[in-house]
């Protein structure tokens, strides 16, 4: 992914600066320095605490304006997709491994109050189930912790 987004955003050399990082808290680089915070299916895979650590720590690195983008499996909406992602939260139960350690998650209940949704969108393919969100620092909050 980070190849990827790399190459795709290679016409913006001055614009643009793709930095993967292996998730240890804080992440080092300063406050504000990011434009974006994209987590894509990393926060299914997480303790929700650690989760929520990390998006308080997305809440530090973004700068004003910025956007926090997440996808993540998550619970079904249609019939099928209810099954799906049921019987996927049993098998992690049983043996994450079977599933690839990821279990449906709702990202909206991880976000904190200092974040305001913009987007939340669930999207289902065969039954499965993802959670996009995208949200902006709430100023209000930003501004009730100071």
């Amino acid at each position: 992914m980070v190849a990827l987004a790399c190459r795709r955003l290679e016409p913006w050399p001055q614009r643009s600066r793709v930095v993967h990082l292996d998730g240890t808290l804080p992440l080092p680089v300063p406050d504000g320095c990011a434009d974006r915070f994209v987590a894509a299916y990393v926060l299914d895979l997480l303790e929700p605490a650690y989760a929520r650590s990390v998006l308080r720590d997305a809440h530090r690195v973004l700068g004003d304006g910025g956007l926090l983008c997440v996808s993540s499996l998550t619970w079904g909406r249609s019939l099928a997709g209810r099954a799906v992602s049921a019987t996927w939260a049993k098998l992690w139960r049983v043996a994450p491994s079977l599933v690839g350690g990821c279990r449906p998650v709702s990202v909206k209940d991880l976000l904190g109050p200092e974040w305001q949704v913009e987007e939340d969108v669930v999207v289902e393919s065969w039954g499965v189930a993802s959670e996009i969100v995208i949200a902006t620092r709430d100023p209000q909050a930003v501004r009730r912790s100071l």
